[in-house]
């Protein structure tokens, strides 16, 4: 199985009806995409663009700070804690909490 990868794997659309049922596995979560509510497996999400959805100050020296509305590269990496993806701008890498992005 491959982080980076050129596409992410749509789990569920919230929106779709109810007679159609589909599971949303343990490991994924849920974004608002042009306003439909989407959930996302992050083991699948592959090297892809984030924007930040609020400003983010690195707590320790293996994060990365960014700003609001900021766009930058995000990926997962084997064994990384689930609530965290990888990130990359201007040459620096560093992890984010998946919670303040919004995958574009």
């Amino acid at each position: 199985m491959s982080f980076r990868g050129s596409s992410v794997t749509l789990v569920r659309n919230m929106n779709e009806s109810k007679r159609r049922s589909s599971s949303v596995t343990s490991d994924s979560r849920t974004q608002y995409i042009n306003g439909t509510k989407t959930a996302y497996a992050i083991d699948d999400m592959g090297t892809k663009q984030a924007r930040l959805l609020f400003d983010y100050e690195a707590q320790t020296p293996q994060e990365l700070s960014a700003t609001k509305n900021e766009i930058i590269i995000v990926y997962r990496l084997p064994g990384m804690d689930p609530d965290f993806v990888m990130a990359e701008k201007s040459g620096k890498r560093g992890r984010i909490p998946f919670s303040y992005l919004e995958i574009i």
